[in-house]
């Protein structure tokens, strides 16, 4: 199938070299670690090499095995398949990639026994590249990644190991046109990942986040027994795995989600404000369209230098749709965009399906629904880049927004605005019903820079951090998404990512992971009992 691309992708296209870790540069941490967490860091590693008998446990559990007896293979197979080139440093004991939960239980137990860590591994997204850490095993779930739609298309089973591109993919070939998983605009992204930090979509706003869809998971605990957990079945453990992160309780290692039924048109269109405008949009964006939007029109807005403003549309319908939502909350007959309908150039009416692939920016030329499935494309075109996550439950103030312009301009930071709009399904469920807090949030707010040269690398933290020093006096606490993980997100990050719902996932951490077995991501959730 293919694709026409319009000229409005322009703003998207970034999003396949979103990756989501942070690490170090040359072997040592370009950014110092928060006191705590690279002592823990380091406290978690073990051995620097794979003993025999680990080595002999894992061969034995009949999956692909790759180890330091081959430097260059372990080295491709770990930190070159981290998205976050920056952090792309350390190399582990070992990866191994199992087939089934089975297996992943197996390796479990081996690496348990022999008193070394696992870190698990989806799509080797994470911002921080906390999937690959020296002196663990990585358990990589690549070859766990098959996506299978119910006979009767209400839900579809999904493989720890996919990708978004895959899961988009396979159930356009399953189920065909109409019928959509919640999840990102990635197709990079891993799933696991995607959905146990929450996961925001264009069709957030009709039907909640990634892990709002969620029906049930299957998951690995640190004593290397599979699970599975819902609303009737380890119902803690359920509401944990909505926004409590990855490889905090166990390895997920398969998720049954909701399916829904889509329009069979969606409406994609990019609209530039010039300076003149941009703050009285902005203003207008905040105190009218939060308030007023239909659930059915998702809007990311893109602050640029000079006071200019982008705004992404999307919206279920055609154009005639958009059109008349966007003169309903004034965005159209108005100072910055007087006329009463979108430019025609900046407009196109897609399938759910084909939206994800221009969304997503894959493959420049040819842009074909396969294109979805290029994860290598994306992964030759990393770079270096940083990022940093606020979520706004009040309007900022005229001159906040002044200010962030002038950190754009002075340090050349990327600033990104996801609508939450009051009618949004993201916040039907209650702030402590999941491990999500954040469920009142306006919008989130994102500050971002990224480079290919290394020389580069010292102007990422400044940009953001520019950002930053705006924003975080009016944002108590620093809120933050997970899924833009960052040791520097405030004073105490694990507030920042959890707030008040850090208390009972330490209660759960407790349960399913006693001892603290899964603790090799800085980041991670502390037991209960650590606490005191």
């Amino acid at each position: 199938m293919q694709i026409k691309a319009p000229s409005l992708i322009v703003i998207v296209v970034a999003c396949i070299l979103a990756p989501t870790f942070a690490g170090s540069q040359g072997g040592a941490p370009l950014f110092p670690a928060r006191p705590g967490f690279g002592a823990q860091a380091a406290a978690a590693a073990g051995p620097m090499r794979l003993s025999a008998a680990l080595r002999s446990c894992l061969a034995a559990i009949g999956c692909r095995l790759v180890d330091g007896s081959n430097p260059a293979a372990l080295r491709a197979a770990s930190s070159d398949r981290l998205w976050a080139k920056l952090y792309s440093s350390q190399v582990p004991l070992a990866v191994v990639f199992p087939r089934s939960a089975q297996h992943v239980a197996k390796a479990v137990k081996c690496a348990r026994q022999a008193g070394v860590k696992v870190t698990a591994r989806s799509g080797g997204g994470s911002f921080l590249g906390y999937s690959v850490r020296a002196g663990t095993v990585t358990v990589d779930l690549t070859d766990l990644g098959r996506v299978t739609v119910a006979p009767n298309k209400v839900s579809v089973a999904v493989e720890a190991g996919a990708l978004l591109g895959r899961v988009y993919y396979d159930t356009w070939k399953q189920a065909g046109e109409g019928y959509a998983v919640v999840a990102g605009t990635c197709p990079n992204v891993g799933v696991a990942g995607h959905i146990l930090s929450g996961g925001f979509s264009y069709i957030s706003p009709q039907f909640g986040l990634a892990c709002d869809s969620l029906l049930s998971l299957e998951m690995v605990t640190a004593a290397g027994q599979v699970v599975t957990a819902s609303r009737s079945q380890n119902p803690e453990l359920f509401a944990a795995s909505c926004g409590g992160g990855g490889g905090n309780f166990g390895i997920a290692t398969r998720f049954l989600l909701k399916l829904h039924q889509v329009p069979r048109t969606y409406t994609l269109a990019t609209v530039q404000i010039d300076s003149r405008h941009g703050l009285d949009f902005l203003m207008h964006w905040q105190s009218k369209v939060l308030a007023a939007a239909s659930p059915s029109l998702w809007c990311e807005i893109n602050l640029r230098s000079r006071g200019r403003v982008s705004a992404l549309f999307a919206m279920a319908g055609n154009s005639l749709a958009l059109n008349n939502e966007l003169r309903r909350l004034g965005v159209l007959n108005s100072p910055w965009l007087p006329g009463s309908s979108l430019p025609r150039a900046s407009v196109q009416e897609l399938s759910w399906t084909k939206m994800t692939v221009v969304a997503a920016g894959s493959k420049a030329p040819n842009r074909t629904v396969e294109a979805l499935l290029d994860s290598a494309y994306a992964l030759s075109r990393r770079d270096y880049f940083m990022e940093k996550s606020w979520f706004v439950s009040k309007a900022l103030p005229r001159q906040a927004y002044a200010n962030i312009f002038g950190a754009i301009d002075a340090a050349g930071a990327a600033v990104s605005i996801e609508t939450i709009a009051q009618r949004s399904a993201v916040h039907r469920p209650g702030s402590n019903d999941t491990a999500f807090p954040w469920r009142n949030a306006m919008f989130r707010l994102k500050a971002a820079r990224r480079t290919t040269k290394q020389s580069d690398i010292p102007m990422l933290s400044k940009a953001v951090q520019a950002v930053q020093k705006v924003v975080a006096p009016l944002l108590p606490g620093q809120p933050a998404y997970l899924g833009y993980l960052d040791e520097g997100a405030s004073a105490n990050p694990l507030l920042s990512y959890y707030g008040p719902n850090l208390g009972w996932l330490e209660q759960v951490k407790s349960k399913w992971d006693p001892t603290g077995y899964f603790s090799t991501n800085p980041l991670a959730i502390p037991r209960a009992s650590a606490q005191g």
